[in-house]
């Protein structure tokens, strides 16, 4: 209320729960589901930007820790396979 008064913008701040449960949070799909090989589903954020020409999504869940090290070492400096493994040692 002291805030408001003076003129600086504020607003409440919820909890976790009042967050998640919130009907515009929901609607929004805010806070989405996704499942993980390790963890099982998970609750994380969705996208915060909805774009009708280019929408967005979460497709895969955060990777574990190495899951795409061979990949990215073949795409960005062509690496074959013997070389990952010689230089990886």
């Amino acid at each position: 209320k002291i805030l408001e008064e003076v003129g600086v913008p504020c607003a409440p701040i919820n909890t976790i729960d009042k967050i998640v449960n919130d009907p515009q949070i929901k609607s929004r799909n805010m806070i989405i589901e996704v499942e993980h090989p390790v963890a099982g589903k998970l609750k994380m954020a969705g996208l915060p930007l909805k774009m009708s020409k280019t929408p967005g999504s979460v497709r895969y869940p955060a990777p574990l820790l190495g899951q795409h090290t061979n990949e990215l070492l073949t795409e960005m400096f062509g690496w074959d396979t013997d070389t990952i493994t010689e230089k990886l040692k």
